[in-house]
């Protein structure tokens, strides 16, 4: 049984940006946890719209962001007043925008690139989801949006692997060096939302297993969180599972046996590691 860490109470509001509820980020562990179904299900009613996974170039624009905040502080304020007093003459090599500028110009990146959603009235809003990044994202995220909202998806890690396994069979140019970067890529972001103490209000840990029983306070806790009208999920979406695109995503798998599994990850150089965030987290693993 998957096991959730504490969580501080929540609140609707973090006092930066108004009333209004900001963007949504789904950060989920590794491909094949349930990603796609989580994003097609918050996508399901009127108030939001979640764009797919655009990939590891986010990391670069975090890394961007903070170095160059970074860099805005290595003499800069000094040289700025330099120039003020002396005009160009002054030392103005090292005069860069303040760090405030470089925040607002992540945001507009952001906002130029996703705010514009499509199927959706004008007050909608938008995120998207990702599958490698982890928890020092979202919190340099929310530094970005203080009214973001965040959601951590996690699902078994043995399940995670057995769906990765019929994608070797199934999926022209899958090999098993993509199965063992995707299991690493479970084990990056779990490992990273491995905190201790309550979590923050903005985030909300789901697990896979919750997310598929359909439960009505599981659904509702997510409305909540993310802000959304109370009962505007279509829950008809938990039955409309989709592995691929087209018409071939929506048929039936045969998948691995428990046998090929277990021996796929006796294999994995970081099955010990694994195994000790899956015990962690309530998920038994032989």
């Amino acid at each position: 049984m998957y096991t959730r860490p504490p969580t501080n109470a929540r609140s609707s509001t973090t006092g930066k940006e108004g009333s209004a509820p900001g963007p949504v980020l789904l950060l989920c562990s590794g491909q094949r946890s349930g990603s796609t179904l989580l994003q097609r299900l918050v996508s399901s009613g009127p108030d939001l719209w979640v764009w797919g996974e655009p990939g590891p170039g986010m990391h670069g624009l975090r890394e961007a962001d903070l170095a160059l905040r970074a860099l805005s502080d290595y003499r800069s304020h000094e040289a700025a007043a330099e120039v003020d007093g002396v005009g160009s003459p002054g030392f103005i090599a090292v005069v860069l925008p303040s760090r405030g500028d470089y925040s607002a110009a992540a945001r507009a990146w952001f906002d130029t690139a996703f705010a514009d959603v499509p199927h959706r009235g004008a007050d909608a809003r938008w995120g998207f989801k990702e599958v490698r990044l982890g928890l020092s994202f979202a919190e340099w995220f929310v530094d970005l949006y203080p009214r973001a909202r965040v959601v951590h998806l996690v699902r078994h890690p043995l399940d995670v692997l057995r769906s990765l396994l019929s994608w070797e069979e199934e999926v022209p140019r899958w090999t098993p060096d993509l199965t063992a970067e995707a299991m690493g890529n479970w084990l990056d972001v779990v490992d990273s939302f491995h905190t201790t103490g309550g979590d923050p209000a903005w985030l909300l840990r789901l697990s896979y297993e919750e997310l598929v029983s359909g439960r009505a306070e599981v659904l509702e806790e997510l409305e909540e969180h993310l802000c959304l009208t109370a009962g505007s999920l279509d829950r008809t979406v938990l039955d409309q599972r989709v592995h691929r695109p087209g018409a071939v995503g929506r048929i039936p798998r045969t998948l691995p046996g428990n046998e090929e599994v277990a021996r796929r990850f006796a294999a994995m150089a970081t099955r010990e590691r694994i195994r000790v965030h899956a015990d962690r987290l309530g998920y038994p693993v032989p």
